[in-house]
């Protein structure tokens, strides 16, 4: 006889939770970027607006410095892009995994639940078969 309860249920919930956990590290990867971006558009933009005309050389010197120093952050921050770009595809993949791990187990579980439900009805129709040969052997009698 078939076991009502699938077997597997605290498996599913646990692969669940494994895949909410995914879920929430993707979003929080996709914030990292954005936010990221953000930065490097607000970097990049004061750079540009940094264009001051130097009124001798030591504001110049200053321009300069400024200008290699932003540079350099800007650098930084593409370098940071990248990596944030790289975790957020890890995060995707980790999730895509846990994703298909929880339908293989969903599909096994609706399986589970159909092959309950033939069995409910095959034992109904096997009594009812008893009960329909029971009720001709007493007209016959």
């Amino acid at each position: 006889m078939m076991s009502r309860k699938f077997s597997l249920a605290s498996l599913l919930r646990l692969r669940q939770i494994g895949e909410r956990q995914a879920a929430r590290a993707v979003a929080e990867a996709n914030q990292a970027v954005r936010a990221h971006t953000l930065q490097r558009e607000q970097t990049l933009q004061e750079l540009h607006d940094s264009a001051n005309d130097p009124v001798d050389s030591a504001s110049l010197l200053a321009i300069a410095a400024a200008r290699s120093a932003g540079r350099s952050a800007l650098a930084d921050l593409q370098a940071l892009e990248a990596q944030l770009a790289e975790d957020r595809e890890l995060a995707a993949e980790a999730y895509r995994a846990q994703r298909r791990g929880v339908k293989a187990l969903e599909k096994l579980e609706a399986r589970h639940h159909q092959a309950v439900q033939h069995a409910d009805l095959a034992r109904e129709q096997h009594l009812l078969d008893d009960l329909a040969g029971t009720a001709r052997e007493r007209t016959r009698q």
